[in-house]
């Protein structure tokens, strides 16, 4: 499987408005979070393959951005 291939169909898999619908019908985080990667996982191995270093640390910091965010929204 190609990367494009692999980004398109995660991308796909991952609709913020599914993931919405699920958290709104009580789901938990880490179950949707599991079951993603349950059903997806050709895609997150083709994906994780083409990661270089220097793409680890952008995640690392796309992390800590989104971590701050969620507290922001927390504390607001």
């Amino acid at each position: 499987m190609k990367i494009t291939e692999a980004l398109k169909s995660l991308e796909n898999s991952w609709s913020r408005e599914n993931i919405l619908i699920k958290i709104q019908n009580g789901e938990r985080s880490e179950k949707i979070v599991n079951d993603f990667f349950d059903k997806n996982k050709n895609e997150i191995e083709t994906l994780t393959n083409f990661i270089n270093p220097e793409d680890q640390v952008l995640l690392k910091e796309i992390e800590y951005l989104s971590n701050c965010e969620a507290k922001l929204i927390k504390k607001i």
